[in-house]
């Protein structure tokens, strides 16, 4: 039974992620009518556990003794950045997958956007993998300040999806077939 609401908040979060994660994996083997259905449930999911993480996180910063402005900010961007970067993606990419869906379904899409979504899968999933890793850290567990070394890799992996999803809208949008 969980003590504290930190642990209750890791028990959702965690549990709302992980069925994102089950449900990206199911999404990239199926290649049906539903695929988009099954790609905005995953993504949903995985965006409610991040902006859950994000709201403990920004409750854990403003607790903090004797932060300065400029602390912060540092603070903040070094700590939520990454999961807002990630919140960012994910929201363009629903956006993405709710506008196009028909085409998705149908198939009358570029061969390409199959190949660019499993890898902006797996970068989010990479993402994901950093900053929990970065969050089990002692580091993390004593400051409530996440790495900088994790915080760098997020960002990193996290402009490069960009430019993945980047990619995928102008798939769906200039590269369409009649199926």
């Amino acid at each position: 039974m969980p003590k504290t609401q930190e642990e209750v908040f890791q028990i959702i979060y965690n549990g709302l992620i992980f069925v994102g994660i089950i449900l990206s994996i199911v999404s990239l083997s199926i290649s049906s009518h539903s695929n988009a259905n099954i790609s905005i449930s995953s993504y949903t999911f995985i965006s409610a556990g991040v902006i859950l993480i994000i709201g403990f996180l920004v409750n854990k910063i403003l607790n903090l003794p004797n932060l300065s402005k400029l602390g912060f900010f540092s603070v903040f961007l070094t700590n939520v950045g990454p999961f807002l970067l990630l919140t960012g993606i994910l929201a363009f990419t629903l956006y993405l997958i709710i506008t196009f869906k028909d085409k998705i379904n149908s198939g009358n899409i570029s061969s390409g956007y199959g190949l660019f979504s499993k890898l902006s899968i797996a970068f989010i999933l990479m993402q994901l993998y950093i900053t929990y890793y970065g969050m089990q850290s002692p580091e993390f567990k004593e400051s409530g300040s996440l790495s900088k070394i994790y915080s760098s890799f997020a960002y990193l992996v996290g402009v490069i999806n960009v430019s993945i999803v980047l990619i995928l809208a102008s798939i769906l949008k200039y590269f369409s077939t009649d199926g």
